[in-house]
């Protein structure tokens, strides 16, 4: 749901409650006492007064969608749509080269010859974190697939030229995707793979103060604290 969906929402809002509130008053204005209308019109007031707030605060922050699952998002065309830079963050970056994605593989070679900066954070593969979310997943018996999965992903990278690849040792909480100005964030809960949670889609507004500042803060904290990804044999 975008912007412009929840302004027409509103506006259909104001617009419905406003004519009903006139028709009623006209139809009553005679029959009831003066401070029932006083009552009526500081409820209306209220009413559209709270909906005004939360259209103003869903702005500010920037959120302009949101999905049930990860896994929905094409990766491919979010990419594809960069002009000037992309982040990510994740445990093994699988889901971008998930069952051989060679699509994935042109678009990131091609948007590197277009000067479009990649930066790329995975998970250590020798992290003590890894162990503890291999845990949290019920997965404890594959912990090398986990591994194979982070060394494939930093392997195809370094492949395709790109460079600015590393590895951070935290405890993996944020699944970050930012596309110029525009972030995909997602979390990693417990019990479940992170392509499973929800996903909202941020967009930097710069007159307004929004989440995608501190989600940028998390990304270049992580960044400054992380070690460049060995390339596999």
């Amino acid at each position: 749901m975008n912007n412009n969906i929840i302004g027409d929402l509103i506006k259909g809002t104001v617009i419905t409650v406003s004519s009903a509130c006139i028709i009623w008053l006209a139809q009553r204005i005679i029959e009831i006492e003066l401070e029932y209308i006083i009552v009526i019109v500081g409820l209306c007031t209220f009413i559209l007064t709270g909906l005004w707030i939360c259209h103003k605060f869903y702005k500010t922050v920037g959120i302009k969608k949101f999905s049930t699952k990860r896994a929905t998002l094409n990766l491919n065309k979010i990419i594809n749509s960069a002009k000037e830079s992309v982040d990510f963050l994740g445990i093994s970056g699988k889901t971008l080269f998930d069952k051989g994605n060679n699509d994935m593989c042109k678009i990131l070679t091609e948007r590197k010859k277009l000067r479009i900066q990649f930066r790329f954070l995975l998970l250590d593969p020798e992290s003590d974190y890894l162990q503890e979310k291999v845990k949290e997943e019920m997965d404890s018996g594959n912990i090398q697939n986990w591994k194979d999965d982070i060394n494939n992903s930093i392997k195809t990278l370094y492949k395709i030229g790109m460079e600015e690849v590393q590895c951070y040792d935290a405890k993996p909480i944020w699944n970050i995707l930012r596309v110029d100005n525009k972030i995909f964030l997602s979390y990693y809960g417990n019990g479940r793979s992170g392509r499973e949670f929800p996903v909202i889609k941020i967009e930097n507004n710069t007159k307004r103060s929004t989440l995608y500042i501190p989600i940028m803060n998390e990304f270049e904290y992580l960044w400054k604290k992380a070690k460049k990804a060995k390339n596999p044999p």
